[in-house]
């Protein structure tokens, strides 16, 4: 017959394997919500590279790719990477246990300067069936106008580059082609795509909300920004969502809006972009929104499905940004050997 310890034994048993068994993490994991540029934060990520001994004992915030991940007991053991580099950390779980989202691409920023080809038949005075397209996609940490002001203080630099360095040739294309001088601010004026309508609207011009811009009411603003805020250069931000593509992501706080902008010079459209989706269940809704074929995107919503960082970007042409730098007329002047619908040759 067994002894009283021993039965103590048998039946503390089952209750010690189901402690080793318990979730310690339980309701706290950190599960971050997608990003989608609802509000901008003030904390400074430190980079893996940057995590020296001289940052012992202070509190930084990281964010990199799960590596690696051992778990025991109250403890996790983490070996986090960031391209090149990596860190060993110690997690250990607490009431108030950080959440920290985990990108899978290593490359924060994507350029591209080369030629672009386009198959539309756009006989205008700004489009080109061949031109040079400086194309860029940038992760960014949590609103998507990291990306848009940094490639307006990009344009800027350019702008004030060629100004300062290059007046004998801004002057000798200006003694054939007169225009007044190009105008910009520090920092570059932001309008929301509201606000524009109202500017349009009491100028005369009947538009709906979820319009968007015909080539003579781009003009007719960029007359109105330049004539109230002195200004050639400026953003127009949160346009509505009706007239982007699928994959442009929806404002979060305005169903009817995008976290999607346009540059323009001189009246005139120089660059589009906006920050994309990054969530495959969202891109996937999107698309059968917009009744695109989920099968021919197949492969471009896969790539998103081990993780992505939010990220935005936007394209250039730049002929079309020479044109109108030096106000001149037609984007044909700009270019030695000009492509469209109906020129190919010489």
């Amino acid at each position: 017959m067994p002894s009283a310890s021993a039965s103590r034994k048998t039946q503390e048993k089952p209750r010690e394997v189901m402690d080793a068994a318990e979730d310690y993490a339980k309701e706290r994991y950190g599960v971050s919500s997608m990003i989608q540029s609802q509000e901008k934060s003030d904390r400074v990520l430190v980079r893996v590279s940057n995590l020296t001994v001289q940052k012992a004992d202070e509190v930084v915030w990281v964010r990199a790719r799960v590596h690696t991940s051992r778990a025991k007991g109250k403890q996790c053991f983490l070996v986090l990477r960031q391209q090149q580099f990596n860190v060993q950390a110690l997690v250990a779980v607490g009431d108030h246990a950080s959440k920290q989202m985990c990108i899978c691409a290593d490359f924060e920023k994507v350029f591209c300067i080369g030629p672009v080809f386009r198959a539309e038949d756009s006989n205008t005075h700004r489009h080109l069936t061949e031109f040079v397209g400086l194309d860029i996609e940038m992760a960014f940490n949590y609103h998507y106008h990291e990306v848009m002001e940094e490639i307006a203080d990009t344009l800027v630099q350019i702008f004030k580059g060629l100004q300062e360095r290059f007046q004998t040739e801004i002057q000798t294309v200006n003694k054939q082609f007169p225009c007044e001088p190009f105008k910009f601010l520090e920092p570059t004026l932001r309008l929301e795509y509201c606000e524009a309508l109202a500017m349009l609207r009491e100028a005369g011009i009947e538009m709906g909300d979820e319009e968007d811009l015909s080539t003579p009411n781009e003009k007719l603003l960029g007359r109105l920004v330049k004539e109230k805020y002195d200004t050639d250069f400026y953003i127009l931000d949160k346009y509505p969502l009706a007239v982007r593509p699928f994959y442009t992501m929806p404002d979060p706080r305005n169903s009817k809006q995008s976290n999607s902008y346009d540059m323009f010079t001189r009246g005139e459209e120089i660059l589009s972009g906006a920050q994309r989706i990054h969530d495959p269940q969202l891109l996937t809704e999107r698309a059968l929104h917009h009744g695109i074929d989920l099968e021919k995107i197949k492969a471009y919503i896969d790539s998103f499905r081990f993780g992505a960082p939010p990220h935005a970007g936007g394209g250039i042409g730049l002929e079309r940004v020479t044109m109108l730098f030096w106000g001149l007329h037609n984007i044909r002047q700009t270019s030695m050997f000009p492509r469209d619908p109906k020129r190919l040759t010489p």
